[in-house]
């Protein structure tokens, strides 16, 4: 088996021999039209929830994104509403007058907590999720109130496609990427952000299995937060740049699979397979930076080859991958991408 520190010398020549210069391509019209309708290559990115903030993130740092943690409890429209609630990808509010969903909840005022700062967002508006195709998903635009100046501020970012809108998640990710669970707290993910992208590419994490558990599915979308951001320490930490293209699979039960391996392309080579703690493996990095050494960066996380063991954390196959966690359900490959 080669090292994947080795093969990044071979990454470079190849990208400067084939695709020097290349830029990303378009996304693919529909490609996040998801289940059961696998587009093969997605572009990824580094925020987790795709906020109106900074500028990218330095490749080998942790977003500069502040996690944002919206209540179910305390909200106000012409009134205190009873506490929310989500069923599938649509918040709910159920009180002696009926229920509130959809639409109905526009101007709707949440509370919310901003880095520890207590704040007020506002729903604008709402509609459902084009890319869900059994109508389970809702898209909410959010405003941020700002009490000192009066004003408000959209708290998404606008995608590819113009839209700044989110999805609720019944859960918050810490700084570090972990998902918290939580009966007080939710996510607004925007769908700029990987949460919501890796949402849309099937990864709903509220699906269950036969056994009527969810676990599966919100382990899944947790670890492909962990692939998108290339976390591979499994930290917080992004390890790659904004709008690469990747190709992702999984081996999802059903109702999955979810993302099927892609047509055979040349440029693309498998890069990890992944799990809730970021990458199990790794067979080069997605971009080759001026530290190629990735596995010292992961210290009790990746080995390289020759340092404690004879072969380290490679795979260079999803059945290599599944050796070191038979569990491991989603893969990728990418492009030999050098940093500019």
């Amino acid at each position: 088996m080669n090292s994947p520190f080795a093969r990044l010398s071979w990454s470079f020549l190849f990208l400067f021999t084939l695709a020097c210069g290349e830029e990303v391509p378009a996304a693919r019209e529909g490609m996040s039209l998801v289940p059961r309708s696998p587009a093969y290559y997605q572009d990824q990115g580094q925020q987790l929830q795709g906020r109106v903030l900074q500028s990218a993130a330095p490749v080998g740092t942790a977003s500069a994104e502040p996690p944002i943690y919206h209540r179910y409890s305390g909200w106000w429209n012409n009134g205190w509403l009873p506490s929310a609630r989500i069923e599938k990808g649509e918040l709910k509010v159920s009180g002696p007058k009926g229920t509130l969903a959809g639409a109905s909840l526009a101007g709707s005022w949440i509370p919310a907590d901003d880095a520890g700062q207590a704040v007020w967002t506002v729903v604008r508006s709402v509609s459902q999720d084009p890319s869900s195709a059994d109508g389970s998903t809702w898209l909410y635009s959010i405003d941020l109130y700002d009490s000192s100046s009066k004003t408000y501020s959209p708290l998404c970012a606008a995608d590819a496609n113009g839209v700044a809108a989110a999805i609720p998640i019944a859960a918050t990710f810490d700084s570090g990427g972990n998902r918290v669970e939580s009966t007080t707290q939710f996510s607004f993910a925007c769908t700029r952000g990987v949460m919501a992208k890796c949402y849309r590419w099937g990864y709903r994490p509220w699906l269950t299995d036969a056994a009527g558990s969810s676990l599966t599915f919100s382990n899944l979308h947790w670890a492909c937060t962990r692939l998108a951001r290339a976390d591979y320490c499994g930290d917080g930490r992004t390890w790659t740049q904004n709008g690469t293209r990747i190709n992702v699979w999984d081996t999802a039960p059903a109702p999955g699979p979810f993302q099927l391996h892609g047509p055979s392309d040349p440029t693309f080579v498998f890069e990890a397979g992944w799990n809730t703690k970021g990458a199990v493996c790794l067979s080069k990095q997605r971009w080759a930076t001026l530290n190629p050494q990735i596995a010292q960066n992961c210290p009790g996380k990746l080995v390289a080859p020759g340092a404690s063991t004879s072969a380290g954390t490679v795979c260079d196959t999803p059945e290599q991958a599944a050796l070191f966690d038979s569990s491991t359900r989603l893969f990728n490959e990418s492009k030999a991408n050098v940093a500019p």
